[in-house]
């Protein structure tokens, strides 16, 4: 078995269609719907802040969001839509992006001396929390939960190979939620 991590691309599923991936495990919204699917888990957004800022201090409010800099994760290519673009239709607001990242992992990191804003998923938030010196907040604004999914063309649904790949996935998300899951404090 061999797997190859890629950037978020635009129209990822046309590697099923040319045979080029066997599975591919993204963000439900960049499906096919000629292709079965399988959600393997929910992913809630949280706020980091460096623990040391002035946006770790206080509620964290809208108006200290929406004033905040932020740094963005935005897929090579501007592949789909980003949080940006979906803000933007919510809110007719933009936020103020002073940094932007081809990947979520980078953005912990980032945030930590900074008075920066990154919107990342809880699973990552609680990953670093013990790593670096993170705040992490609920997100002033509702957001909905992201579905990871996966993914496979339909002639290969019967293969068992890939039968025994997608369990073993599903198997390693139980696991990956019976640790290092906490829930969000409310600002102090």
């Amino acid at each position: 078995m061999r797997f190859e991590f890629q950037p978020q691309v635009s129209n990822p599923q046309r590697t099923l269609e040319r045979g080029e991936a066997d599975l591919l495990v993204i963000p439900r919204g960049f499906l096919s719907p000629d292709h079965p699917e399988e959600v393997l888990y929910e992913e809630e957004f949280v706020c980091l802040l460096w623990q040391g800022g002035q946006l770790a201090a206080g509620e964290f409010t809208f108006d200290r969001y929406l004033a905040a800099d932020h740094i963005v994760m935005q897929p090579p290519g501007g592949a789909g839509d980003s949080f940006e673009a979906w803000f933007v239709k919510r809110y007719g607001l933009a936020r103020r992006v002073a940094v932007t990242t081809y990947g979520f992992v980078a953005m912990p990191a980032l945030v930590c001396g900074t008075e920066l804003v990154a919107t990342v998923h809880s699973r990552l938030a609680h990953r670093f929390s013990g790593t670096w010196p993170l705040a992490i907040r609920n997100p002033p604004i509702p957001i909905e939960a992201m579905q990871q999914a996966m993914q496979w063309h339909n002639y290969r649904t019967q293969d068992p190979g890939l039968a025994w790949l997608r369990d073993a996935l599903k198997r390693a998300v139980e696991r990956m939620d019976g640790v290092g899951r906490g829930d969000v404090p409310e600002s102090p």
